[in-house]
């Protein structure tokens, strides 16, 4: 298993809002396989802008958290391939 360093970020804006800045960044560890085929994450996430909820639109929130992700998808693969 490998594991190697990421960070996501994403900038978002509204006509809503007057053009605020809404700012969601998320750093982690992806877990790989031999084959490079993502096993998990781990991640923490932080977020801060206009609520994304419609009838809260106009409140400013500032969230964060960390959470742990399986990836199924190569374990599923490798399950089916053994099969056949």
């Amino acid at each position: 298993m490998h594991a190697r360093f990421y960070l996501a970020e994403d900038f978002e804006t509204r006509q809503e809002v007057g053009w605020n800045v809404n700012t969601s960044i998320q750093p982690g560890v992806l877990f790989t396989n031999r084959r490079a085929e993502p096993v998990a994450r781990l991640a923490g996430w932080f977020y801060r802008g206009q609520s994304p909820f419609g009838q809260f639109y106009r409140e400013r929130e500032t969230i964060g958290g960390f959470q742990f992700i399986l990836e199924l998808r190569p374990a599923i693969h490798s399950l089916i391939s053994r099969r056949h």
